[in-house]
């Protein structure tokens, strides 16, 4: 299934699924634009994409014309990704989510140990934020 995907393809699919792990509503009329392809290739490219079930499109009104929200299938289409030596995370992005993790912030850090004052199983800070990387998962997965 992964060798019929082309550069295009590719690129496409890893921009959707960014965008979707950010928690944006991708519209398609809206993709040309951003990646810089025509919407006539960009069409094409969803519809193979759609074909081999890496994504799902439901039709929608957008700035008062029919167009399509864009989800991707991310557990397949990462896996297709990564069965071709590609991953849809950049550097940039895990250097993000490593920034984003509270602990990288938290002024206890030394004194954080389970079973201490300052234990990572009871953190407010910690239990808030994989609440929201579930939820966030949980959200783009469905």
């Amino acid at each position: 299934m992964s060798s019929n995907l082309s550069s295009n393809d590719i690129i496409v699919l890893k921009w959707i699924l960014r965008r979707s792990r950010e928690g944006e509503e991708v519209i398609q009329s809206t993709i040309p634009g951003k990646i810089k392809l025509s919407s006539k290739l960009v069409s094409k490219v969803l519809n193979k994409l759609e074909k081999m079930g890496l994504i799902e499109r439901t039709p929608t009104m957008y700035n008062k014309r029919k167009t399509y929200i864009v989800k991707p299938n991310v557990e397949t289409a990462t896996k297709v990704l990564r069965e071709i030596g590609e991953d849809f995370i950049s550097l940039e992005d895990v250097i993000k989510e490593i920034i984003n993790i509270p602990c990288v912030k938290c002024p206890q850090t030394e004194r954080c140990y389970e079973g201490g004052f300052y234990d990572p199983a009871f953190c407010p800070l910690l239990g808030e934020y994989i609440e929201n990387k579930i939820n966030n998962y949980n959200k783009n997965s469905q």
